[in-house]
């Protein structure tokens, strides 16, 4: 179960600069190294929940949403998680938007009230504080190697955290 991620959907351009000579696109460039980074520790069901959380960041994706796109009810994606041991559906989500809002905070200028919008956080003050809830500070992933060394860290505490 590798490789690209198959009918990803397109996403909008952002109507802000981008720093580094990146294109406007608002991609998420890594969401297939994380992918392969987290799968190990996945079962299958929770690898399909995984995906469709990176592919949907810009959504902001429910439990509900994830639940019919991977044709189950709700309440049985959440049994599948709890029973193999892993954090509930909407935590995965959550460190999807996350994995998403670090790495554009690292690599564009746009403001963390226009990223907070993007990814369907109510408030910037909200990106702010789930971003702290996994030891992420915006200033943190604006410095320089921030975002690498915060992806490399939320990887690792995903796995953790998925473990306990």
């Amino acid at each position: 179960c590798g490789g690209r991620f198959r009918g990803a959907i397109p996403l909008p351009t952002l109507p802000f600069p981008v720093g580094g000579g990146m294109s406007s696109d608002f991609e998420f460039q890594s969401r297939d190294t994380i992918f392969e980074a987290l799968r190990p520790f996945l079962n299958a069901h929770a690898a399909r929940l995984v995906r469709y959380g990176l592919e949907h960041t810009h959504h902001s994706p429910t439990v509900e949403s994830a639940a019919r796109h991977l044709g189950v009810h709700r309440r049985a994606l959440e049994y599948r998680e709890a029973r193999a041991g892993l954090m509930t559906p909407q935590r995965i989500l959550s460190w999807c938007r996350a994995f998403h809002a670090a790495e554009l905070l690292g690599r564009t200028e746009a403001s963390t009230e226009q990223i907070s919008e993007v990814l369907g956080y109510s408030s910037p003050d909200a990106m702010r504080k789930a971003l702290r809830r996994l030891g992420l500070t915006v200033t943190g992933l604006r410095r320089p190697g921030g975002p690498e060394r915060s992806v490399l860290s939320l990887v690792s505490e995903f796995r953790r955290a998925s473990a306990r």
